[in-house]
C-alpha cells in the first residue's frame, strides 16, 4: 500500500464535519478516511501541528494553515480544542541534530510526568532509533522532531520507500497514535 505524507493536502470545514481530499489511495487516507464528522471528534488541537482526536483514538493531522479555520469551525461544532503535551517530541528528543544532554534532565522529566518509565523510554527509543536517525540525517532538524516526522521516517526510511503492507501501517500508526495521547490532559498513562 502507497504511505503519503500524513495531512490531507485539501481540507474543508462545514457543518457537518471536515472533509479530507487526497491526492491518490494510500494507507493515511485509508486510515483518516475522507470524511470525519464532528460527533467523530474528541478535540482539537490548533497549535503548531493541527490535529483532530477521533474517539476511537485515531489521530488526524492537518496543515498548519488550517489552523484558524480548525478553531472556528471546531468551537462551531461544540468541539473542545485542548492542548495535548508533545509526548513524540519528547520522546524524538535524542534524534535532533542537537546537544541532547543540555535538555536531557527536563525531558526525562515531562516523560515520567506522563507516566513514562525509563524502561518503557528506551524500549521506544529503541523501536524508532535507526528510522529517527537516518530520517535526521536527511533533514538535519535542530529544533524539534514530532508525530509526523516520525510517520515521515516510518513512510521514507524503508527497504521500499513509500511502499508497506497495510496492516503494518496501521499497527504503527495505531501505536503512535496510543502513545501521543498520553499528552492529553486526563489521558491514560499507559499505552
Amino acid at each position: 500500500m502507497r504511505i503519503e505524507w500524513p495531512e490531507a493536502p485539501d481540507v474543508r470545514f462545514d457543518g457537518e464535519g471536515v472533509h479530507l481530499a487526497w491526492p491518490r489511495p494510500g494507507a493515511e487516507a485509508r486510515y483518516c478516511g475522507a470524511a470525519v464528522p464532528w460527533r467523530a471528534v474528541r478535540d482539537v488541537d490548533d497549535r503548531s501541528s493541527p490535529q483532530l482526536r477521533l474517539h476511537d483514538g485515531r489521530t488526524v493531522f492537518l496543515g498548519r494553515d488550517t489552523a484558524p479555520a480548525l478553531r472556528a469551525a471546531a468551537a462551531d461544532a461544540g468541539v473542545p480544542c485542548v492542548f495535548r503535551a508533545p509526548v513524540w517530541s519528547w520522546l524524538l528528543e535524542p534524534f535532533l541534530d542537537s546537544d541532547y544532554a543540555a535538555n536531557r534532565d527536563d525531558v526525562e522529566h515531562n516523560l515520567r510526568e506522563h507516566g513514562f518509565t525509563a524502561a518503557e523510554t528506551r524500549r521506544i527509543r529503541r523501536r524508532v532509533g535507526a528510522r529517527m536517525t537516518a530520517y535526521n540525517l536527511l533533514m538535519w532538524e535542530w529544533f524539534d522532531l514530532d508525530q509526523r516526522d516520525l510517520l515521515n521516517a516510518w513512510r521514507l526510511v524503508r527497504p521500499t520507500p513509500t511502499h508497506a503492507p497495510w496492516r503494518s501501517y496501521r499497527r504503527f500508526r495505531q501505536w503512535t497514535d496510543r502513545i501521543a495521547d498520553r499528552g492529553r490532559p486526563g489521558g491514560p498513562l499507559t499505552a
